[in-house]
């Protein structure tokens, strides 16, 4: 499926613009239309940010809501929300959401007329109304509707599941109606739809026959006029949010609900399989009644693992890869796979020139590197084994990674010739010392190779089979076979996340008051010494205990044991 914008407004004389993004494909998430840890310069170098993402809530703290303050300054501009963020509509296509759905923060409930969201001034109440009108000022390419996905913990009441239903429907009317007669815009906003349900497959079912069954009362009287039959006829294309699922799969928590467990809990599951198959069944009772030439898209997928699978079996067009391209990011990962999975050919090949990730007690290889890991230190690679960087140009078996940090190009000369790629050294330095550029770095990086993921994906999916005349339809023998040999190569990224996850906590705790003391006191116990507190009590010294403390509150240590010694007079009148 091509996805393909045209009749934007163009310059007088010319030809209106069109933006195609071939799918499978990534769409780029933002927070409060920033992609994190990357500037508007490095968005518009990437070719991976086609279809961009604007959660609304994130705006919510001030009314009117900035974004809408473009609107008011120029009400000819055709496209405000794309001014205001700095994209421009000739490389971007721009989507508009009121809720996030990465922001997975427990809420309070909907109500019939409004919806839980959240900004960094606590809950705000929104109704679908009032969402509609600032969508109309803001004039995002595409909307999404507004469902009523609760965010609160498993399981669901029927009665629950009975509102989800019944309010999504309901709203979509509104939102029809809003939309077919406002006059806001020569052309009607594209409307996504976020499939009801929960995790109920009869229910999921029941919620796609209601958009699809013809209309009938006061909601025909209404949308009939408007040109439409049925719920569905407004609908642009489907959104499939997976976030509100996964957590019916996993087992009840040890511990109270509360922000500090949800902080510790683990990322790795035992039964990822077993939840991302209950996911597609859950996907394919949605859509079995729904057209198929309506895009599809997911949110908050885990892993390209999960990936493959619903392209495979569920067959979505967009996904939302922000949990674990950005979150890897965020955590010093740097990715390192393509797909098809590389032959042991490929593979011993990359090893003379660049270490490859590595490799588990099952034998999968890890999806990328650790790079606050101490092994990078002294590492004068590139980033990735499976790709190389712009200086050394395209070979036979890699190919180049465009991001910012394999191929940067030096910004004091007009030609296009690439500066030497940043190594993994360099990535772990920064890390090390909290640099921000890193993070910037792996960002671009990751995306750069999740572009190449699914651009692996679509030209195994356009491969002519073997004695087959037709060069449209999908070779779906050949993507399913390499499908099964990307899952039993690479690993899951849940244990390099976990271990990432713990270096990163050791440098925060390295840094900051008292860092200096905690890590002379760590080198000296490495090396088998004493530290300065217990050397002083070991060599009997007539400090006292007051003075000792006073000592201690200098070095601000976190916790002070003191061993009985001898020759060390206490002196009661501090205790």
């Amino acid at each position: 499926m091509v996805l393909r914008r045209e009749n934007l407004a163009a310059p007088t004389g010319s030809q209106p613009i069109t933006i195609e993004i071939d799918t499978p494909a990534a769409l780029t998430w933002t927070s409060r239309g920033i992609v994190p840890h990357l500037t508007r310069d490095h968005v518009a170098q990437s070719t991976s940010a086609g279809w961009v993402h604007v959660p609304f809530e994130s705006f919510l703290e001030r009314t009117p809501p900035v974004p809408t303050l473009q609107h008011q300054q120029d009400p000819t501009d055709p496209k405000p929300l794309h001014t205001f963020l700095g994209l421009p509509p000739e490389t971007h296509i721009m989507s508009l959401s009121l809720r996030d759905p990465n922001n997975a923060r427990e809420l309070p409930p909907n109500g019939d007329k409004s919806i839980s969201a959240w900004c960094v001034r606590g809950v705000r109440k929104v109704s679908p109304s009032s969402f509609l009108q600032y969508a109309f000022a803001c004039r995002p390419d595409v909307v999404v509707a507004p469902a009523d996905t609760p965010y609160t913990a498993p399981p669901f009441s029927q009665r629950r599941i009975h509102k989800n239903v019944e309010r999504s429907a309901a709203w979509l009317a509104e939102v029809l109606k809003s939309i077919s007669s406002s006059k806001a815009s020569a052309e009607k906003i594209p409307i996504l739809l976020p499939l009801a349900g929960l995790t109920v497959p009869k229910a999921r079912g029941a919620f796609s026959y209601l958009i699809r069954e013809a209309l009938t009362g006061r909601e025909a009287v209404e949308l009939i006029p408007l040109g439409f039959k049925c719920l569905d006829d407004g609908v642009w294309g489907y959104l499939m949010e997976l976030g509100p699922l996964r957590p019916s799969y996993l087992p009840l928590p040890i511990v109270a609900p509360t922000p500090l467990a949800d902080e510790i809990k683990p990322t790795s599951y035992e039964n990822e399989e077993e939840i991302v198959s209950g996911i597609v069944d859950l996907l394919q009772n949605s859509l079995k009644t729904l057209p198929v030439s309506k895009p599809r898209i997911a949110i908050t997928t885990q892993s390209p693992h999960e990936v493959l699978r619903l392209v495979s079996e569920v067959g979505i067009d967009l996904f939302d890869v922000s949990s674990w391209s950005s979150d890897c990011a965020r955590k010093g990962i740097g990715f390192d796979f393509t797909f098809p999975a590389p032959k042991k050919a490929e593979e011993s090949s990359s090893n003379t020139v660049v270490g490859t990730p590595t490799t588990r007690p099952d034998g999968k290889v890890d999806v990328g590197h650790n790079f606050f890991a101490s092994t990078y230190a002294h590492d004068f690679g590139r980033i990735a084994a499976n790709f190389l960087d712009g200086e050394m140009g395209k070979g036979e078996i890699h190919q180049v990674c465009p991001c910012i940090a394999c191929s940067p190009k030096s910004t004091e000369v007009e030609d296009a010739s690439f500066d030497p790629p940043h190594t993994r050294a360099y990535i772990h330095h920064l890390l090390q010392t909290h640099e921000m550029s890193a993070y910037a770095l792996l960002e671009s990086h990751n995306a750069a190779v999740v572009a190449s993921f699914f651009a692996g994906i679509r030209r195994t999916l356009s491969t002519t089979a073997e004695g087959s005349s037709s060069k449209g339809e999908p070779n779906i023998d050949l993507f399913s076979k390499e499908v099964s040999n990307f899952i039993s190569y690479y690993a899951l990224p849940y244990s390099l996340l976990d271990e990432a996850t713990h270096d990163w906590d050791s440098v925060e705790k390295s840094r900051g008051k008292g860092s200096l003391k905690r890590a002379r006191d760590a080198d000296a116990i490495t090396e088998g010494k004493e530290s300065d507190l217990e050397a002083s009590i070991a060599l009997g010294g007539s400090q006292t205990l007051g003075e000792l403390v006073d000592r201690v509150k200098l070095d601000a240590p976190a916790v002070l044991l003191l061993d009985p010694a001898p020759n060390v007079d206490v002196d009661t009148d501090v205790i």
